[in-house]
């Protein structure tokens, strides 16, 4: 099982998984429907897995909701 934690990379902040040096963009996230269709994407600038894309995406996605729409959430890295 050490060896699986190892190499499980997705979630070591310590491990730099994208480089600015050469790429202006180095990933991107997208927030989908339940249907799998895309309701908005923002291009991520920075390395690693930051909050504030999540929380990007969820303020856009509330703006065009009623204030009684309930919203079901799944975050996957």
């Amino acid at each position: 099982l050490d060896g699986c934690l190892a190499s499980f990379t997705a979630a070591d902040e310590a491990r730099i998984k994208g480089s600015t040096q050469f790429f202006d963009v180095t990933a991107n996230m997208t927030l989908l429907c339940r249907h799998d269709r895309p309701l908005f994407r923002v291009n991520m600038t920075t390395a690693g897995e930051g909050q504030h894309y999540v929380l990007a995406l969820l303020g856009k996605l509330f703006e065009h909701l009623p204030p009684d729409f309930f919203v079901r959430l799944l975050y996957d890295i």
